[in-house]
């Protein structure tokens, strides 16, 4: 919903990373777009601003950017870049519910949004949850009206409206829709369960900063994830680069065999 209220049609190019779940692919070539997939910078595990800017072409339309694994992504120079170049920017913030980017001078939350349209996961292994399912945020209020339009069944009434009315209202569909609603108990726990975020985030901040510590004193050889200067992660998953020397599949093994689940970049 997010690409097709940026407008991305059959043909449109949209810059992607590679480093991703094929879900930002799949979403590109449903609108009937094509994704441009580019490399991502090796100590945040996001795109890279270079990368995206030598991607571009006289068909791009959009520019997906991901929050990888909870770590914001390089916003003050993607914007930019993106504005000069009269691009739409989709936030995939699947993973990145509180976590907040230094940018315009203030700590902000992701998904306030920067761009133009911000995305979110409310998938079980997600830092909140409902169950499955998402939320968008756009400050744009033709976004908005589109996505309420189109979540359900491009149905020019909503319901809400015509039940709450005392005359009798007909409602037209006047372009294909979708059923992407919420449900109103999953919306009842989204909402409390906003509520526990900032505690939920602090707790995991802590976490990652007791990681941190155990590999440096016990693991040096592994390298921990970068946390740049200007970004504040929710550390929805914590990323290890092991030595070439390492091997992956034995060193998962030994985890799991003491209760730690992992899974590979």
């Amino acid at each position: 919903l997010a690409l097709l209220g940026a407008g991305v049609g059959p043909g449109d190019e949209v810059i992607t990373v590679s480093h991703t779940f094929i879900a930002c692919a799949n979403a590109i070539r449903q609108t009937g777009g094509v994704p441009v997939l580019v490399d991502i910078e090796p100590d945040t595990f996001n795109i890279d601003p270079l990368a995206v800017e030598a991607a571009i072409t006289p068909k791009t339309k959009a520019l997906l950017v991901v929050h990888q694994m909870g770590m914001p992504a390089d916003l003050a120079r993607l914007l930019p870049l993106a504005r000069r170049h009269g691009l739409a920017v989709v936030e995939d913030a699947a993973c990145a519910v509180g976590s907040e980017i230094h940018i315009d001078g203030a700590w902000q939350r992701i998904g306030a949004p920067h761009g133009d349209v911000a995305c979110f996961s409310l998938h079980p292994r997600k830092v909140i949850t409902v169950g499955d399912g998402g939320m968008l945020t756009t400050r744009q209020a033709d976004y908005d009206k589109r996505f309420r339009l189109w979540r359900q069944h491009g149905m020019s009434v909503p319901d809400t409206v015509r039940h709450a009315s005392n005359q009798v209202i007909f409602e037209s569909y006047p372009v294909i829709g979708f059923n992407y609603r919420m449900t109103d108990l999953q919306a009842a726990v989204g909402r409390e369960q906003l509520k526990r975020l900032p505690g939920i985030v602090a707790r995991r901040r802590e976490i990652a900063g007791t990681y941190a510590r155990l590999i440096a004193e016990r693991a040096p050889e592994a390298e921990p994830p970068h946390e740049p200067a200007w970004a504040r992660s929710n550390w929805q998953s914590y990323c290890v680069r092991l030595p070439s020397w390492a091997r992956q599949r034995e060193v998962m093994q030994h985890m799991l065999d003491r209760g730690v689940a992992t899974r590979r970049g």
